[in-house]
C-alpha cells in the first residue's frame, strides 16, 4: 500500500514543495512496519503452538501471534479442542433469542 501511495504522489502533475518529504517518510515507515511483521512473524514460529494454530483456517503468523498474546499464550489453558474453537471463532455458536433456538452464527464476526 505504501508503494501504491508514493507512485500516486510521484504520478500527480502538480509538485507540492512537502511532497518528496511525505513521500520518503512513507517510504521508512513502510520499511519499519515491515520489519515489525518480520519480527513477529519469526517470533511467533517459535512458540510451540504455532504449528496448531497456523492449521486453523485463515489463521496468519501476525493473527495468531495476536491470539496468543490475547489469551495467555497458552493453549493447554483450554479444556478441550471444543473450547479452542469457540474462542478462536471456528465453530458455530447458539444464538437463540426467546422465540427462536437452533439458529446457530461463527462466533467472529
Amino acid at each position: 500500500m505504501a508503494v501504491k501511495g508514493v507512485d500516486a504522489a510521484n504520478a500527480q502533475h502538480t509538485v507540492l514543495p512537502t511532497q518528496s518529504t511525505g513521500s520518503a517518510l512513507v517510504v521508512r515507515l513502510a520499511d519499519q512496519i515491515n520489519s515489525i511483521d518480520a519480527q513477529i512473524t519469526d517470533l511467533f514460529r517459535q512458540h510451540v503452538d504455532a504449528d496448531i494454530l497456523l492449521s486453523m483456517p485463515d489463521f496468519e503468523p501476525a493473527l495468531g501471534a495476536a491470539f496468543l498474546a490475547n489469551t495467555g499464550g497458552d493453549l493447554r489453558a483450554f479444556e478441550t479442542v471444543d473450547r479452542l474453537a469457540s474462542v478462536a471463532g471456528l465453530a458455530p455458536a447458539p444464538k437463540d433469542s426467546g422465540r427462536i433456538t437452533g439458529n446457530h452464527h461463527r462466533a467472529c464476526g
